[in-house]
């Protein structure tokens, strides 16, 4: 039995019909927004044959070109796939799950108020979750969080490359602040290169939808 075709099949019936797209031949479905990103992972484990599963909002909003959890995570703990009859049933289920938490992703993330709420309402903060909270501010329209946000991003340590380079960013951002069109137009470039990165097709710039 290859338990890796019986995931695809899975996936492929419980997800391609909400629209989601295989990454490659990876076990990686994504359901694409244009600026953000469902992202559903039949995670491998290390050790053993069968799968984890992960579903979680991935947004386009700073170039990587690797796919990040940044809403979302862990759904379901490991599915062996040591017995071939259970295994197609608990994959089939899997996938069922899967397709439940893209739908309530979508639910959860359909206005651009819902999106910087969740964020606002996060009691442990770290810089990237200011980043992505002050981004989302800043496109609505709301430019005092949007500034707060990132001013408490650049108050935090920066002892990594990484960290610099998110810093360089904030302070980017926060220049175009005054200049809503800018700020948008700086957004979209950001989101343009996030989308190369991670090799998703182009999509014409009227059909990305950022606010």
């Amino acid at each position: 039995m290859d338990h890796n075709k019986l995931i695809a099949a899975a996936a492929k019936k419980g997800l391609t019909p909400l629209g989601l797209r295989r990454d490659g031949k990876s076990r990686i479905w994504y359901d694409d927004h244009g600026w953000w990103v469902i992202v559903v992972e039949f995670q491998p484990s290390g050790w053993s044959r069968g799968s984890y599963l992960n579903v979680a909002v991935s947004w386009l909003l700073y170039e990587q070109g690797h796919w990040t959890f940044d809403v979302g995570g862990r759904e379901e703990g490991f599915k062996s796939a040591d017995n071939p009859e259970q295994f197609e049933a608990a994959i089939d289920a899997m996938a069922s799950h899967a397709a439940q938490c893209v739908q309530r992703h979508r639910r959860s993330f359909d206005s651009l108020e819902r999106m910087y709420a969740h964020y606002a309402g996060i009691n442990l903060r770290s810089i990237w979750v200011e980043y992505y909270a002050a981004v989302l501010a800043g496109l609505s329209g709301n430019s005092s969080a949007a500034e707060r946000h990132f001013s408490t991003a650049l108050a935090g340590p920066c002892r990594f490359a990484w960290e610099h380079g998110l810093r360089l960013r904030c302070q980017d951002l926060l220049r175009f602040l005054p200049q809503p069109e800018a700020f948008r137009d700086s957004v979209l470039g950001i989101v343009l290169r996030s989308r190369a990165a991670r090799g998703l097709e182009e999509m014409p710039i009227d059909e990305i939808a950022l606010p």
